[in-house]
């Protein structure tokens, strides 16, 4: 009876810490989709161009990636409840420091430190999962976690006007200081390291090697995921969540709502999906099958979703936003099963969430900038097929190569 409650106690706290990771994950898409509807206040208060008010996004993203792979030795050295309450920090005091922003200047500093909070939290947070989780039920809420970045945007988009508009744009930055600072007071009250786990045992004898976490990274399936994952996120954030609205306008005849509206319909399939497949992954022991499916479909969708018809277009955005669910859900679990083969335990795992959270960053850094360049010099459709479907490819065989369930 003894051993029954402490497992089901065991259990229940797993599900607690989870809570505590996603709060903490939550607080990175707040703070980083904040400044997206916010172009015209910030503008003008600035004196930006609009070259000036896109570098708000990329300096936070390029943060991210420098800063992956030394997040995880970081969050190896300092324990995964001090890497939470950092991340979380991080993302706090860059838009403290934002409200009062005297300059653009020391707005981009700001949003540089908020994405050193990003990187730090793509690292401890799924870590922390891990460890109070084993392998087998890690699917529901690593496919839950996953909903963090889709949710928090969204709301991100649906709140932060309505805020801008009664309390002027830096009501927003306070609302991000705010959400933060209850959630690192949280962390700090509840969180506790599962000291009876083989993964949160196994960092210790490897705590603060930064060149020992390196080891780690030399099998070739993890760099296969990760090829996969910049594919479907350059291709995912940095092209359809950045110009499938504007095509709707230009290319479509949509208003800037209409078109606002339906690419919003993907990020709420992903959202709703994510949860059902980390079920179904649990259920069936395999996800390597679902995301190819994925894969493929989205490379068939990628060569109509810009044809100029409407049928396609919503073909586009469901089938998009259901298959980005599948891929999402499916790839980040798919990291500590690699990187437990190694026998590297949380700092393996850690390692291995960083090199995902570089993926994750460095698609839309890349992809933005180049198809806006190839819409520019070849149209909508051409840019479509010369980029996003060779990605989608690409994306399908690294997976199929790779070795995970």
């Amino acid at each position: 009876m003894e051993e029954t409650k402490e497992k089901r106690g065991s259990t229940a706290y797993a599900w607690l810490v989870f809570v505590l990771a996603y709060l903490a994950w939550l607080c990175a898409p707040l703070g980083q989709t904040k400044v997206a509807t916010l172009s015209e206040p910030l503008m003008a208060t600035f004196s930006m161009s609009t070259a000036d008010f896109g570098m708000l996004s990329s300096s936070l993203t390029i943060m991210a990636v420098i800063l992956a792979i030394p997040a995880a030795w970081i969050v190896g050295r300092m324990g995964i409840k001090a890497a939470l309450v950092t991340s979380v920090a991080f993302l706090g005091i860059g838009s403290l420091i934002g409200v009062f922003a005297p300059s653009s200047g020391v707005l981009l500093f700001s949003r540089a430190i908020e994405g050193c909070g990003i990187s730090f939290a793509g690292v401890a947070a799924p870590t922390a999962i891990s460890m109070w989780f084993p392998e087998g039920k890690r699917g529901l809420p690593l496919g839950l976690w996953c909903t963090g970045m889709p949710l928090g945007s969204t709301v991100s988009m649906l709140i932060v006007p309505q805020v801008a508009a009664s309390f002027g744009w830096q009501g927003a930055w306070w609302m991000c200081v705010i959400f933060c600072a209850i959630v690192a007071l949280l962390i700090i009250l509840l969180y506790k390291d599962n000291t009876n786990s083989d993964v949160e045992q196994g960092v210790e004898s490897e705590k603060g090697y930064f060149v020992r976490g390196l080891k780690y990274l030399k099998g070739k399936d993890i760099w296969l995921l990760c090829i996969a994952f910049l594919c479907f996120n350059l291709v995912c954030n940095g092209v359809f969540m950045s110009y499938y609205p504007m095509y709707l306008q230009q290319g479509m005849g949509m208003t800037p709502a209409e078109g606002g509206a339906i690419t919003s319909i993907m990020p709420i399939l992903t959202i709703c999906i994510m949860p059902i497949m980390g079920i179904v992954y649990d259920k069936v022991g395999r996800r390597k099958p679902f995301v190819l499916f994925a894969f493929a479909a989205c490379a068939i969708v990628l060569g109509i979703a810009f044809m100029g018809n409407v049928t396609f277009v919503w073909i586009a955005v469901i089938v998009f936003g259901l298959m980005g669910g599948l891929v999402a859900s499916g790839t980040r679990p798919m990291t500590p099963e690699i990187m437990e083969r190694t026998g590297g335990g949380a700092l393996a795992v850690a390692m291995g969430m960083s090199v995902m959270q570089i993926a994750q960053n460095l698609g839309p850094t890349i992809g933005a900038p180049l198809f806006g360049m190839l819409v520019d010099s070849s149209g909508w459709m051409m840019a479509s097929v010369t980029l996003c479907v060779p990605l989608a490819i690409v994306g399908f065989i690294a997976l199929l190569i790779m070795k995970a369930r």
